[in-house]
């Protein structure tokens, strides 16, 4: 019998990721359209292209500083072409089958498996503080649904158990930690423009993609 290889439950997940990190930046970028002057202009993903790690892997480890490949992608925004963007850096994956993210100095982590509450558990936990205001509870839960694609009420988060009951919790994989991380991101992005939206189609030139391009 084959004896399981703790590299290949490094390796394969984080292959899985790459493999579907493209459609990941899709579905989180501008999903809604870029808002400007009062409506939504559409923006598609034209091109990506990882590049690889400005720094060397030994580098990296010696100076304990993240290890990274960076997100390079030509966007279509309306009319108007925009080539070489600078989306952000995601983690590479050293051949040891390692990580080396977060803040400085960066610790090195292996990750196989995640156990965490499950989204719904953990707003339900959020919502039975009795102190929030009722429109950051309807705020709250209108985010969650937004970004998980459900359909919560308050009134059924009010009944649901957030025990610490294994039932209560899910068991992620990295390629799924990864592509979620990646996915929030990208809505990041998109809502931070949503919430200041460039007023003219001349200014996506000036404001922006040097942003991303940073």
């Amino acid at each position: 019998m084959n004896q399981p290889n703790l590299l290949d439950h490094l390796v394969n997940p984080y292959a899985q990721f790459l493999a579907g990190l493209e459609q990941a930046i899709r579905k989180g970028l501008f999903a809604r359209g870029l808002p400007i002057e009062g409506e939504r202009i559409g923006v598609s993903l034209r091109s990506f292209v990882l590049l690889p790690p400005l720094c060397t892997e030994g580098e990296c480890l010696e100076r304990r500083v993240p290890f990274t490949r960076r997100m390079l992608v030509d966007l279509d925004i309306g009319g108007g072409s925009y080539q070489s963007v600078i989306l952000g850096n995601i983690p590479a994956l050293t051949g040891g089958g390692t990580l080396l993210y977060g803040e400085e100095p960066t610790e090195e982590r292996a990750i196989i498996l995640g156990l965490g509450l499950r989204p719904e558990v953990r707003l339900a936990r959020v919502l039975r503080r009795g102190s929030l205001p009722a429109e950051r509870r309807r705020r709250l839960i209108a985010v969650h649904n937004d970004r998980y694609d459900t359909a919560w009420t308050e009134d059924q988060l009010t009944l649901l158990d957030t025990s610490a009951d294994l039932v209560n919790y899910r068991v992620t994989g990295l390629h799924n930690l990864l592509s979620g991380a990646v996915q929030a991101t990208m809505k990041a992005v998109s809502a931070y423009w949503s919430t200041f939206p460039v007023r003219s189609a001349s200014e996506v030139d000036d404001l922006f993609l040097p942003s991303l391009c940073a």
